[in-house]
């Protein structure tokens, strides 16, 4: 590559070929617009007039590009601004006009593909939310996540496949060869997510427990021990495995994890009448409880934000006891409680 002559190198000149490289860029590299510089020494305006090839005596002066390419095109020795500014970077220009349509429709690829895979009535409201949240822009992995979204979802929004309760780790599996694709960490679920949103005519919830009530009315339960609920001397009073399990736990004043699938085994709850139930979300509050031996107390930990066992646990109680609203907090080893009701 040539070397552009002296009067084209000058250091002085390097904002003002920063402005001209911007504008060429913007203008798709085309030689077109003009851009104002305001040369603030003596130098400055020499180096800008032997480049111009005017003498420069004002504060500011316009430069059009235009001009300026046909001057250095036939001067230059090394080509006009392209060249030019290619050897003055060592990068050549960039088209910005050319960039963004690139990645325009590198987004639109994956949402194209969408409505080829998927023709029901909520997918055009599938992908305008999809569009809108550019969770696929830039992604290397955008179509084959789109593939992937339109088999699940093909199976769960079927009528006779959305009858089939399954996990997600099993339709994961079962689709697509990776049990936890579906995992909510992943991009996939997202994108799912919204279509199952968009097929049910909601909103995309945002809660953890509403994005979970959307999949399980798709079919999508839990892993029935993924999520517990710890319970001190909650008494079950059934009949059941479960519930004598639980029951046991309770009269020995031992804390014990309920899970979905104990759940799905008792079918009620029969605490002794008269029980006061805490519902507390950190499980040292269990311990402080389960330590001191307090009766006529039970309790029930929410570990922060309840899940869906927990919720389940605690509608169950609240047909089956009268509950105050009590707080409690713990301090090292002592516990506080607090009736406010």
């Amino acid at each position: 590559m040539s070397v552009p002559p002296e009067w084209i190198e000058d250091p002085v000149l390097k904002p003002v070929w920063d402005l001209v490289r911007a504008q060429f860029e913007k203008a798709g590299l085309n030689a077109r617009g003009k851009v104002l510089v305001r040369p603030a020494t003596r130098n400055e305006r020499h180096a800008i007039g032997a480049l111009l090839g005017r003498p420069i005596t004002s504060d500011t002066v316009r430069i059009d590009l235009t001009t300026l390419d046909t001057r250095i095109n036939e001067r230059s020795g090394v080509g006009g601004l392209a060249a030019v500014l290619e050897a003055l970077y060592g990068t050549p220009p960039e088209s910005r006009p050319a960039i963004r349509a690139a990645r325009d429709a590198s987004r639109e690829r994956p949402l194209q593909l969408a409505a080829e895979l998927l023709t029901a009535t909520w997918t055009s409201q599938w992908i305008a939310g999809l569009r809108r949240t550019v969770l696929l822009t830039n992604r290397v992995d955008s179509e084959r996540t789109i593939r992937e979204a339109a088999a699940v979802l093909r199976e769960l929004t079927d009528a006779e496949a959305a009858s089939l309760a399954h996990s997600g780790v099993e339709l994961s599996a079962k689709l697509l060869g990776d049990a936890h694709a579906l995992d909510r960490d992943r991009l996939l679920h997202q994108v799912v997510l919204r279509g199952l949103a968009a097929a049910a005519g909601i909103p995309v919830p945002e809660g953890a427990r509403e994005r979970e009530h959307l999949w399980a009315n798709h079919g999508v339960e839990p892993v029935l021990l993924s999520r517990t609920c710890l319970v001190w001397r909650l008494g079950i009073g059934t009949g059941e495995p479960a519930g004598r399990r639980l029951s046991d736990a309770a009269d020995a004043g031992d804390p014990v994890h309920v899970t979905e699938w104990d759940l799905r085994r008792i079918s009620s709850f029969a605490s002794a009448a008269g029980t006061r139930v805490l519902v507390c979300k950190n499980p040292r509050v269990i311990e402080g409880l389960a330590e001191r031996g307090l009766d006529g107390w039970a309790a029930v930990c929410t570990f922060g934000e309840p899940n869906l066992v927990v919720d389940k646990v605690l509608v169950c109680l609240a047909g089956q006891v009268r509950t105050s609203i009590t707080t409690a907090t713990s301090t090292g080893r002592c516990l506080r409680l607090f009736s406010t009701g």
